[in-house]
């Protein structure tokens, strides 16, 4: 058993093409994971078992997995639309940041940031991370600050659901954010 491999495909699986496999799940994305372990089974590893699947969500350095009860998700990342239910507003930075096109940059700093088609504005605690994410569409980004401190004292619940640096919030209204 490959364990990245299994590891990359049951990501994607969970996150982003379920339907390829006929795998159905929830409004808060959970799977059955016995389905889940068939489908990577019939295609990837016959000789996977539950337990190895345990094992790689229990290993896995990036927190990107969740069982619970007979169930198994994703927690952050996804391109299906799945409203996540974990909250973790511990230990927020007093600065997130956020890339995007510089043809954004007008709208945004006239109506904040959007959800737009996810359910959250996701940030970040990584500059670089930013970078990456706003450089996605084009290579000409700006990079945002954005106050965590004034948002939070204004009532909006920034969330940390892996644990790791992808924080998500409603929305970020303009007068939090800063161009860097």
């Amino acid at each position: 058993m490959n364990k990245i491999k299994i590891s990359k495909f049951m990501s994607g699986l969970l996150r982003h093409f379920p339907e390829d496999y006929n795998l159905e799940y929830d409004d808060n994305g959970w799977f059955a994971l016995d389905e889940v372990v068939l489908c990577i089974k019939n295609n990837k590893d016959k000789n996977i078992s539950e337990s190895d699947i345990v094992n790689i969500v229990n290993k896995d350095s990036k927190g990107r997995y969740e069982l619970k009860d007979d169930k198994i998700r994703a927690i952050y990342g996804h391109s299906i639309n799945v409203e996540i239910d974990k909250n973790n507003t511990d230990n927020i930075p007093e600065k997130l940041y956020h890339g995007t096109p510089k043809y954004n940059i007008d709208s945004i700093m006239k109506e904040g940031l959007q959800p737009q088609s996810r359910q959250k504005v996701h940030l970040t605690d990584s500059i670089n991370e930013a970078k990456q994410v706003g450089k996605r569409h084009t290579n000409d980004i700006v990079l945002l600050s954005i106050d965590v401190n004034e948002l939070s004292k204004n009532g909006y619940e920034i969330n940390n659901p892996s644990g790791g640096s992808v924080y998500t919030v409603s929305k970020v209204p303009a007068k939090y954010i800063t161009k860097i």
